[in-house]
């Protein structure tokens, strides 16, 4: 949700005119308006449909051929004066899909008229008219694909009822809203889905259901329009809206931050200070300032939406526990799991039986998978509880988790806690646990392999053991997300749409409730025998079919995951919408993409089958879904997605041996290159399926922005991976400030437009701070944002660009500080002959950058030229900027882009 909205004022367009048009922008600006909305054309402009020319006139052949311009006469937005401050709308009159073949095409060839005039005077936005319910649609759809596909710097956005009540007719009081959702599906599906169309959502007199309005949330909804009709006016006069309106409008301020008010009547443009009436005396539009108490007075955002600001609808690759060594700063900020693990273990001692005949009163809890040690705290802290002796195994395999675990078992937990570098499946643990305990959940409950991890543990567990969790139930649901979609689809790699995503949902609708497909167990007593590993995983593959009904129509994107798990009896912990377990915000839902999107008729069925699948190194899952109606049967269905793992999987193989890539390395793209090498010398397995592109995108996460330039350069397919990677629009962000907007290509990836366009650019920012930063935008509660900083000039053709060619010495970019911190670690060798004097006015015409540095400077005097050790003063340069490459820097950086960078940006500019 935005912490602020602009709001327009939209009166009649038969009022405005060349004449007065400015008196509105006026009119807006004094009442405290952020824009205003106006027809591009005059009603003069209707000549070009034949008014008062003969179709075969001289001036229509001329026009239809393009020798005609517009004339002023047909503009009432004539110049682009205040254009910014106005969203324009076209005209109604225009038909589209006439029967007249002519007024067919003069409304084409009017439009792409009007578009260029918008795109010429840089307006703010420009509004389309909603095709009328008594016609089709059908051409309409194909002339906004076809001029909406052309570079624009201009916002289009249809205007579309919620609920248009000519097409409403005949349909049944709960799905009444539906026909204006599906009138512009059909248009947005000839558009395309990745279309530049966005929706302009007119609220109507009365509101669909809430059923209904989901599916808007989940649709492109840029701006949102209100007539004046819907506000009631309270007893002092001044407009508010019904509690039924106020929950839709606050429910659109989460998707939204624009609207327009819009009114009947033409308002008096310039005020009578001498009127009795209070609302055209109220210095502000009092609809507007109506519309802002609405944002103010919106819930504070809970812990959940804190958490997850600038995560909502952000793909992320899930976690592959077995290979990666996970960063816990996220995990392990959630009081919640905890305060529920601690319940858990806390009952489970108290159910343990009392010790008789003298046996010693010790329960014996094995944490696997111990992290930085949060569940190691809860168990100590259950055994107080409980009043119960407690000897605690913290078992862990990662070794940077590992260096955390020692420290506080030699601060803080001392003997009552026995520490185990090891993977759990392979350690051999010196006697049996009474209490089991992980947190190994993944978002879909078993796709981060707790199964196969626990499978591992369990021998080492007691016949009469307890596992917290006891099970996980996973949960799907069809789903609608365009936006979803559409970033999986922005993806060069057709894969991509067959791999699952961890993300924030947003802009999401459910076309039908969660339904439990799967669930696990541990300790598995059935199918594994007392301690002894299990053979084969055949006994963790699932199968689940479920249909549900869909209470509405809607696009069906794919399918939402999620899961429900019993710690320990009655202690559930749950991201289930329906059961969710307040203010817990470790997992994210699961988004499983199908290719094509599927159109979903109200009342119709969906089946969604899904299978987790696994062979002696990988875990996957295969999904389709099939759509059918009553009296019909199956109407659409989708191909198996992910067959085999051929797209995504979950490696059971421990992880690859990768070189560390130091700060400061001068060759990143060699060491990457011969790792691509060695994985290639493997003949009997492709290099993708070796060390799939989830791998590589983890490693990723390690580098810095400018060794991963160097990694683009190693083939194609790492180049395709580093485009695609946030960190780039994160840089820009922080480069230029989170409100800055890049032009995007149109012919890549987005996040590769921002990667071209800072790479093109002469500024970067510290990639020490910015790792420091965890590469978040909001993490200034934890360390300062990363520093802006100059890069040094790049005159040389090798600079081109990233992913063409680059200077293999870049390094990493440091503003100074870092740069001090770094060379304290990192001291760099001195060069050879460094050991005579020099006079420091060669020592300032050698090194000019010394002049800069205090202790040199201080050593001349009065004009006198003193002698000092070249390599001292090396070391003092050193120490002043952070080594040698804080010396060339200091020396190189300016503050003006060269002819390079300029070109470079043109060329930028210059794409399509």
């Amino acid at each position: 949700m935005s912490d602020s909205i602009q709001i327009g004022y939209m009166p009649p367009g038969d009022g405005v005119s060349a004449q007065n048009v400015m008196e509105l922008v006026a009119y807006g600006q004094v009442k405290g308006l952020d824009f205003v909305v106006s027809p591009i054309n005059s009603p003069a402009y209707r000549r070009v449909l034949f008014e008062g020319h003969e179709p075969q006139s001289v001036a229509m052949r001329e026009w239809r051929a393009g020798l005609n311009a517009m004339t002023p006469s047909d503009l009432v937005l004539q110049t682009a004066s205040h254009a910014q401050y106005i969203v324009g709308t076209l005209p109604q009159w225009q038909e589209f899909d006439s029967t007249d073949a002519r007024v067919r095409l003069h409304s084409e060839l009017a439009l792409k008229q009007q578009l260029g005039w918008a795109s010429h005077i840089a307006l703010g936005g420009i509004l389309l008219p909603f095709p009328s319910s008594q016609t089709s649609s059908t051409n309409y759809g194909r002339v906004l694909t076809t001029h909406l596909s052309n570079p624009m710097y201009t916002s289009c956005w249809l205007m579309v009822p919620c609920l248009d009540e000519e097409l409403e007719r005949g349909v049944s009081e709960e799905e009444q809203g539906i026909k204006s959702w599906e009138r512009w599906n059909e248009l947005r599906n000839m558009a395309g889905f990745d279309s530049k169309l966005g929706v302009a959502l007119v609220i109507s007199g009365t509101l669909p259901s809430d059923s209904i309005l989901d599916r808007w949330l989940a649709e492109p909804v840029k701006v949102v329009i209100l007539p004046e009709e819907v506000f009631l006016t309270n007893p002092k006069g001044y407009p508010v809206l019904s509690k039924r309106y106020q929950t839709v409008i606050r429910r659109l301020m989460k998707h939204t931050s624009t609207f327009v008010i819009s009114s009947a009547a033409f308002p008096k443009l310039v005020v009578d200070e001498f009127s009795d009436d209070a609302l055209e005396q109220h210095p502000s539009s009092p609809h507007a300032d109506y519309l802002r108490y609405l944002l103010r007075t919106q819930e504070s955002a809970g812990v959940i939406d804190q958490f997850a600001h600038g995560y909502q609808d952000y793909l992320q690759m899930p976690l592959q526990p077995l290979q990666d060594h996970l960063d816990y700063n996220t995990y392990e900020k959630d009081p919640i799991k905890y305060q529920l693990y601690e319940s858990a273990i806390e009952k489970a001692l108290q159910d343990r039986p009392v010790p008789t005949n003298g046996e010693l009163d010790i329960t014996v809890i094995m944490v696997v998978g111990a992290g930085r040690g949060p569940l190691v705290n809860c168990a100590l802290r259950a055994s107080e509880k409980a009043a119960r002796n407690v000897r605690v195994y913290a078992v862990e395999k990662n070794p940077n988790a590992f260096i955390t675990i020692q420290n506080k078992k030699a601060s803080i937990w001392g003997d009552r806690v026995n520490i185990v570098f090891s993977d759990m499946r392979t350690w051999k643990a010196p006697e049996k646990a009474d209490i089991l305990v992980s947190e190994l959940l993944g978002s879909f409950g078993d796709n981060e392999l707790s199964p196969e991890c626990l499978d591992g543990a369990q021998k080492f567990l007691k016949p009469d053991g307890i596992s917290i969790p006891y099970n996980y139930t996973a949960f799907v649901a069809p789903m609608m997300s365009n936006k979803l979609h559409n970033d999986v689809s922005g993806f060069k790699e057709a894969a991509r749409l067959e791999s699952s995503y961890v993300v924030m949902f947003k802009s999401v609708s459910l076309l039908a409730e969660p339904k439990p497909i799967w669930t696990f167990e541990h300790p598995n007593r059935v199918d594994l025998l007392p301690d002894e590993d299990p053979l084969s995983n055949h006994h963790n593959v699932r199968y689940g079919s479920i249909e549900f009904t869909s209470d509405a129509g809607g696009m069906l994107h794919g399918v939402a995951g999620y899961f429900e798990s019993v710690l320990y009896k009655d202690i559930l912990m749950s991201i289930n919408p329906e059961t969710h377990s307040p203010g817990m915000f470790s997992w994210f839902p699961i988004y499983f993409p199908i290719k094509t999107p599927l159109y979903v008729p109200a009342k119709a069925q969906v089946v969604v089958d899904f299978w987790r699948l696994t062979d002696s190194r990988k875990v996957w899952y295969e999904w389709r879904v099939t759509c059918k109606l009553e009296g019909r049967g199956v109407i659409q269905s989708t191909p198996i997605h992910n067959v085999g793992g051929k797209s995504s999987t979950q490696s059971k193989c421990p992880s690859l041996s990768v070189p560390t890539m130091m700060a400061g390395s001068q060759d990143v793209r060699k060491k990457l290159q011969d790792i691509w090498t060695d994985i290639e010398s493997h003949e009997d397995r492709e290099s993708h399926e070796f060390f799939p592109a989830e791998v590589w995108i983890q490693i990723c996460r390690y580098l810095y922005p400018s060794q991963l330039s160097q990694m683009s350069m190693v083939n194609k397919s790492l180049n395709s991976i580093v485009s695609q990677l946030n960190v780039w629009s994160r840089i820009f962000a922080i480069t230029y400030g989170p409100k800055a907007q890049l032009r995007l290509l149109g012919s890549t990836h987005e996040s590769k437009s921002y990667m071209l366009y800072m790479c093109a650019s002469s500024r970067h920012v510290c990639e020490r701070c910015f790792a420091r930063a965890d590469y978040q935008l909001d993490a200034a509660y934890k360390l300062p944002h990363p520093t802006p900083m100059l890069l040094p000039r790049r005159s040389t053709e090798t600079a081109i660009y990233l992913g063409d060619r680059i200077d293999l010495t870049w390094t990493i970019r440091m503003c100074l500080p870092c740069r001090k911190d770094h060379f304290l670690v990192y001291e760099e060798p001195y060069e050879l002959g460094l050991q005579r004097q020099i006079q420091v006015k060669a020592l300032y015409y050698k090194y000019p950058s010394a002049s800069r540095v205090p202790l040199i400077a201080s050593g001349s005097g009065s004009g006198m030229y003193s002698n000092m050790s070249e390599k001292t003063a090396v070391f003092h340069m050193r120490d002043y900027f952070g080594g040698d490459i804080g010396i060339k820097q200091s020396k190189e950086s300016t503050i003006m882009p060269d002819n390079t960078t300029e070109a470079r940006l043109r060329w930028y500019q210059l794409q399509p």
